[in-house]
């Protein structure tokens, strides 16, 4: 089940969302794990990558824009994935607000795909490159900067630190 809100405006006073979309997405096969997803900005389509078990392949699913309305039960649709080296996992995902970029993170490796006028299905049948990545304990969050050529990342546990990687870009 994924939830759904507007970006609320800041308010120091705090608050409470006033509305909430909520959507079920259905894998075609069950059985899937998955703490990876991302809204395409050139799309608005939602994009799920799976977290498989040691050595497995991470799969990447896609539901479409125009079948994101509230209450909705919606069939993903697999779009691609690929093969991880043995005890790696996919545990976050990020796209770049032009759609240009994407990038998957595991616990200490950050793969990075670039996507010029391809659909994802192409983007995705070729190789990631493996960009800089800071050791972490567990690696579980990460997000484009606003400059779009450097990125953070985050561990998981008690008060971690969040990491800088400055531009992922010679």
């Amino acid at each position: 089940v994924v939830h759904r809100i507007a970006e609320p405006a800041p308010d120091p006073a705090g608050g409470f969302v006033a509305e909430v979309d909520e959507f079920n997405l259905v894998y075609p096969e069950p059985g899937h794990d998955a703490e990876s997803m991302f809204v395409d900005p050139v799309t608005g389509n939602l994009v799920i990558v799976t977290k498989p078990d040691p050595g497995g392949e991470a799969l990447i699913y896609v539901a479409a824009a125009a079948d994101l309305v509230d209450g909705a039960s919606i069939d993903l649709i697999r779009i691609g994935g690929f093969q991880l080296d043995p005890g790696l996992f996919v545990t976050a995902a990020d796209i770049d607000s032009t759609g240009a970029v994407i990038l998957f993170r595991g616990d200490n490796e950050v793969w990075l795909w670039q996507r010029t006028d391809l659909s994802f299905e192409e983007t995705f049948a070729g190789e990631p490159c493996l960009v800089p990545s800071t050791a972490e304990v567990q690696g579980e969050a990460i997000s484009f900067a606003a400059d779009g050529y450097s990125y953070y990342t985050m561990s998981e546990g008690s008060e971690p630190d969040i990491s800088y990687v400055f531009s992922i870009f010679d």
